[in-house]
C-alpha cells in the first residue's frame, strides 16, 4: 500500500528508547533536557513522521501538534523536549541538518500554539547508530516531562 501522507501522527504510551535521549549532539537551548533531569518523568510521547528530505508539517502534523501544546498550556509545570532524526540516507552532516530543521519546525509550531520557548528543548540528533531508512527513522520526537521532586 502507498502512503500518499507526507507526514504521519503518532501518540505513543511507550517510554523513548533511553538511548535517543541520553547524549544529546545538538541542542539549541540553554537547559538541560528534561530526560537528563533527576527525577523528571515522561508522562506523554508524540511523534511526528516526515517523508523524504523535507522538515515541513502537513495540516495533520499540525493538528497533533495541538494536543502536545494544550498539555504544555494545561500544566504549566512541563516541559517538552523535541528530538529531531533522520535515516542514515545522507552524509552525517547533512542527516544533523535535516533532523534540526524538522526539530525547529516541530518548536516552531509549538511556540505558535502558545507554548513559550523556555519551556522547550530542541535536540538534533542526525542518524544514529541504531537507526534504519524508512519512515520510521524520519521522525520528530515530542516528549512532555514533568520535572521531578526537588533533591536536598
Amino acid at each position: 500500500m502507498k502512503h500518499s501522507l507526507a507526514f504521519r501522527f503518532a501518540v505513543m504510551a511507550l517510554p523513548l528508547l533511553a538511548a535517543a535521549c541520553t547524549q544529546p549532539s545538538v541542542a539549541t537551548a540553554p537547559q538541560t533536557p528534561p530526560s537528563q533531569q533527576p527525577g523528571a518523568t515522561q508522562d506523554r510521547a508524540f511523534l511526528v513522521f516526515f517523508q523524504g528530505w523535507s522538515a515541513d508539517l502537513d495540516s495533520e502534523a499540525r493538528q497533533g501538534l495541538e494536543e502536545a501544546a494544550d498539555l504544555a498550556k494545561r500544566y504549566p509545570n512541563v516541559q517538552i523536549q523535541v528530538v529531531g532524526f533522520a535515516d542514515p540516507a545522507g552524509s552525517p552532516q547533512a542527516n544533523v541538518d535535516v533532523s534540526r530543521q524538522r526539530a525547529r519546525a516541530v518548536t516552531d509550531a509549538l511556540i505558535a500554539r502558545g507554548v513559550a520557548r523556555n519551556r522547550i528543548v530542541t535536540i538534533a540528533r542526525g542518524a544514529t547508530n541504531f537507526e534504519q531508512s524508512g519512515l520510521e527513522s524520519r521522525r520528530v520526537e515530542v516528549s512532555v516531562w514533568r520535572p521531578g521532586m526537588p533533591t536536598r
